[in-house]
């Protein structure tokens, strides 16, 4: 298992306030920003979302928000061993684990985005999360968050390679844009799907303790006390 639901629900704030971003994968669209970014954040539930780890391990903590306004392609966190999200705005996504299939290259890997090829994966456990949900997830996994549903997940991986030069970055850069023509996104039986873009018009917001130390197992084991 690669995720781990907690048991309580959480009725988070929206009175947090974001500062420098840590780090972001996406690119400008028309002025817009289309990707996930993890911003240093200040908020009235801090102390609630700690206390769900012993106090002698909060030092390896790090409190982040996540916002994400399109789906992720499969990939894996850099520098972090795993994060407890605390769902604020969940919008219904599906994050969904991988294996390499038997015989895939492991190496091939898009080297701006760290993104995997989806056509290399096979599906292993998945999880959708409500708002107030919290949970564990193995960030040292392959993972994706998907928006729209199985049956247009690789006609959104060909859109990730109109991305070339989104990239995984410590520091925020929104100077990158994009003018081009939306493309249109059809279903697997080429019907035309009625979305306002190339990305559904979507919002998601988490509080997430982080660690770039502790591993899903230890911190599973913290959980369970």
């Amino acid at each position: 298992m690669n995720f781990l639901r907690l048991p309580s629900k959480y009725d988070l704030s929206l009175n947090f306030k974001t500062y420098k971003s840590i780090a972001s994968y996406g690119k400008n669209r028309n002025e817009t920003f289309v990707g996930i970014n993890y911003s240093t954040v200040s908020s009235p539930d801090a102390h609630l979302v700690y206390s769900v780890i012993p106090e002698q391990y909060r030092k390896n903590f790090y409190l982040a928000l996540m916002e994400v306004n399109t789906f992720i392609p499969p990939h894996i966190d850099t520098g972090v061993m795993s994060t407890i999200n605390f769902y604020i705005k969940a919008d219904g996504c599906t994050t969904q684990f991988y294996d390499f299939k038997d015989g895939a290259d492991k190496s091939r890997v898009d080297t701006k985005g760290y993104v995997y090829d989806i056509k290399d994966l096979e599906e292993r456990d998945s999880f959708v999360a409500g708002d107030g949900d919290a949970y564990l997830l193995d960030t040292t996994q392959i993972h994706a968050v998907w928006d729209m549903g199985k049956e247009v997940q690789e006609v959104q991986m060909g859109l990730v390679y109109r991305f070339e030069d989104a990239s995984v970055n410590h520091n925020f850069d929104i100077s990158k844009k994009d003018f081009s023509s939306t493309p249109i996104i059809k279903d697997k039986n080429g019907s035309t799907l009625d979305i306002p873009s190339a990305y559904r018009d979507t919002y998601r917001i988490a509080l997430c303790l982080q660690s770039r130390v502790h591993s899903f197992t230890d911190v599973a084991s913290m959980i369970a006390g």
